[in-house]
Parts: C-alpha cells; structure tokens; sequence
C-alpha cells in the first residue's frame, strides 16, 4: 500500500538518518500513519555580551554568486535578520521563509508565525536569537525564502566584533542583483539573467514569459543581474531601524496601510516618516493652512441657495475664485463651479470635514463650524481627526498614502506617481483584474490634497512650504508625545 509504512520499508535506526528519511516523506506528502511534529531545537544560552556578528550571506546554486556581507547585532532575534535578509538581498517577502538549525533543508526548523497559524510545532523563530546560532567564525545555517521556487541562503559567521553604539544593521559589501521574484527558483534565474545578458532579445524570451511584451511587463529593464548597489542596499536596510521608531507613532490606520506594501516599499516610506515625523507646524503656518476654510465659511455665513444641480450660485462662485487664490487658467470664467474642480473638490471636502452640510437646496455651517470656525488651531484640529475621509478601503489606502508621500517630502508632481506606485505594490485592482490605472488613483487623491492646500491643491504654483508639515501633523495625531 503506498503511503504507510510496512516491514518492507527501510527505515535508518541512526538518530540523523532517521530524521532525514522522516523530512523526505514529509516533503513528499506520504502518510506515515502518525502526525508529523516539527522538534523543538536545544539551543545555547545567550551570550552575557551582545557583540557585533559579520555574517557572509549567499544565494546558493548562483552563478556567478549572489550574495551580501552584513553586520548584525547578536541579539536580533530570527523574525528580525528575516526582515534584514529581505531587505539586504532585494526581495518583496511576498512568500512564507524558513530558518533551518543547520545547512540541510533536513535539519529541525524553527516556527515562524504563519508556522503556527497553521498549527506547526517547534521553536518559535521570535524566541530565538542569531547569538544562539551563530557563536564561532565558521558557524552556519540555511534560510530558505519562497517554499516553492526555495531560495537557499547559507548563511555563515565571519568574525564577532564590539558592537557600536548605534546598533544599526548594515550591509558593508556584495554581489550580484536580487533575482526576479516567481521566476522558477535558481534554474529560471539563469535562464532569465543569461537572457538580459544577451541583450533581452524578442525571439528568445524564456520559458517563464509568454512574450517580450509579457517580460517587460514583469522584469523591470532596468534589471541587471550582475549589479549591486551597496548605498542602495544600506538605505533599505536602515530604513528597518527607521520603522520601528517612526512608522510604530502613525495612526492605526496608516501603519496599516503601510504594513500591506512590501519590505522594499515600507523600507521607502519608513523614510518618509522619519522626515515626518521632525515636521511641526508654527502659529503663522497654521494660520495661513486654514485661511481656504475660514474664507469658505465666511462665504456661506448663514447658507446660500445652491443651483438646481446641486453647485454654488454664480456670484459666490466668481468672489470664491480670487480668495481662494484658485489659478486663474483653471477658473476659466469663474461662474460656474461644475467646471471649476478645485473649487468643487475642496468645498467637498469642508463638508466632509463636517463644517457644512447640505439642507434639501440650501448649504449651511454646521454647529461645528459656528463654534470653531475663526479658531485656527481647533479649526485644523477638527479637519486633521477626520483625515483621510473614508476607511478600510482603497479610497482610505490612498488617503493614508497621500498624506505619507506629501509628508515625506516627495514633490508635488513626484507625489501621483509614488502613491499610484504604492497602489499597485499593495494590490490594488480594477474591477476586470488590470493593475490600477494611475487617473484613477489620482482622482481619488483630490480629496486629501484639498483638505491640505484648499483650492490650490492642482494649481500651477508650488505648494506652500507648510503643506508636508500639515500631512505629518495628521499622521502622527492623538500620538502620545
């Protein structure tokens, strides 16, 4: 019968030997007529000192290697040289990893928290530290990454040195680029690398495309297999230090955004919240962000009769164009405000903020407004808590997005395409399957922009040097300190 064990099936007696057999019928989904159990690994105390360790990182099976040279303090724990690895080798960490406590993919495990999800037993890869591991120069172990196309990293200890006082992981030398992800493991990454070496030609594209076009879409151009960028390396790495002490202070709900990207995207955006986060904004700042609500609500005073399709009357209309400093060119003739978007789009957004509200044909001041509406600190306070408008949506994810890029410093006219990048790294679809098109992320960023330029939010000037402030003063709101 196969699948179950009989007098006729040769099992070793040798404890090392055993444990390989078991692991080879594990992996080929045999029934060995009991549950498999992951051991727990007898590991050594950890080191009185926590030292420096220089660990050589390399991708086996490449050719030429690919591989890193990174410094780590002893005390990172597994789940966190994970996020190291990923980081100093290039991956997207879109596929579950294992650490092994040896060189073989035989060897005892240990447990990450997809592990236990699902059950599996064993050390707790959180529990154990690389100290543990990694004690003698000459010490290794293996690092799998994505259990389909199984990426092997033999990683093996150098030196151990004296820690220094920033503790920062970093990457200090290196080879080669990250192969592609999904590609078919070592094999389909030497026939994908020889073909951009040979110049990416249209009638020999491998196996794993179904056209030049198909490959272009997936591997990037600019790829090259036998580059390494170690400053860009090191940015990634550092920006994991840089995640725990400034992403951990964002609201709930844009760190959660933040955590659905990539390492590589959150790598880039933990630099945007560290900039952020030393953003403040002055007295004279606030007053000139909330100037668009006050002028707006002195507008409306005691409510004004909108137009049969729902817009503001013409006369208002052509008073609101030069008050709110909305550009010239995009007023056109300034009557009326269906055509005049940056108009619409941020008297839109004072009512989403809940300083106005529309009654039948008539738009009024809410009681909110009333109460704080020449107060510039409560007044942005009030808008600020209510920011981005929606929530658990991809309208909240672009909210949440916007305001990092902005505040992060990125320019005005970078800030479209790094949060429809952002976007499409997080999964967002169009409803037939395409990837997200870039107009409608940018459509759906309107509402955030207008909520911190007012009218100016798609003029041809720059925006006013307080505009990153004013995103990081929401990012970071109903934070202690």
């Amino acid at each position: 019968m196969a699948g179950t064990v009989s007098h006729l099936t040769p099992v070793p007696s040798d404890p090392e030997g055993l444990r390989t057999w078991l692991d080879q019928r594990r992996d080929a989904d045999v029934d060995l007529g009991f549950e498999w159990r992951n051991p727990e690994v007898d590991l050594p105390p950890a080191p009185r000192e926590t030292r420096a360790l220089t660990v050589h990182v390399e991708l086996r099976e490449t050719e030429p290697s690919v591989w890193r040279r990174l410094v780590v303090p002893g005390d990172t724990t597994l789940d966190r040289f994970h996020d190291v690895l990923q980081a100093a080798m290039g991956w997207t960490d879109s596929h579950l990893h294992r650490f092994f406590s040896s060189t073989s993919r035989n060897a005892t495990f240990f447990v990450t928290q997809a592990d236990l999800d699902e059950g599996e037993t064993g050390t707790p890869e959180s529990h154990v530290r690389l100290d543990q591991l990694l004690r003698d120069a000459g010490d290794s172990l293996l690092y799998e990454y994505d259990l389909g196309d199984g990426w092997e990293h033999e990683l093996r200890l150098e030196g151990v040195n004296g820690l220094e006082p920033d503790r920062r992981s970093r990457c200090t030398d290196g080879a080669g680029a990250c192969p592609p992800e999904d590609v078919g493991g070592v094999g389909g990454y030497a026939e994908v690398a020889a073909w951009v070496r040979g110049g990416r030609r249209s009638d020999d594209v491998p196996g794993q495309f179904e056209s030049s076009e198909h490959a272009d879409t997936w591997l990037p151009r600019e790829w090259d297999p036998d580059a390494f960028d170690l400053d860009a390396t090191n940015e990634r790495v550092a920006a994991l230090t840089v995640s725990e002490e400034a992403l951990e202070r964002l609201q709930p709900g844009a760190l959660g955004a933040v955590r659905r990207l990539s390492p590589r995207w959150q790598a880039k955006v933990s630099t945007w919240a560290s900039s952020a986060a030393r953003r403040t904004l002055s007295a004279r700042d606030l007053d000139d962000l909330t100037s668009p609500y006050r002028v707006l609500l002195e507008a409306i005073a005691d409510g004004v009769r909108l137009t049969s399709a729902g817009y503001l009357p013409a006369d208002l209309v052509r008073g609101l164009c030069p008050a709110l400093r909305i550009d010239p060119i995009l007023a056109g003739k300034a009557n009326r405000e269906s055509n005049i978007r940056p108009l619409f789009m941020f008297r839109v957004a004072v009512e989403q903020a809940g300083l106005l509200h529309r009654s039948r044909h008539r738009l009024e001041s809410t009681a909110a407004a009333v109460e704080i509406g020449r107060d510039a600190e409560a007044l942005w306070k009030h808008v600020s808590a209510r920011l981005p408008y929606r929530e658990f949506d991809l309208n909240a994810d672009v909210g949440w997005f916007t305001l990092l890029a902005v505040a992060g410093g990125e320019e005005r006219y970078d800030v479209f395409t790094a949060v429809h990048e952002l976007c499409v790294d997080a999964g967002w679809l169009e409803e037939d399957g395409r990837t997200i098109a870039r107009q409608n992320v940018s459509e759906l960023m309107w509402p955030t922009l207008a909520a911190l330029t007012g009218a100016r939010w798609n003029s041809l000037e720059r925006w006013p040097a307080w505009v990153p402030a004013a995103a990081a003063s929401v990012l970071f709101a109903r934070q202690p300190g």
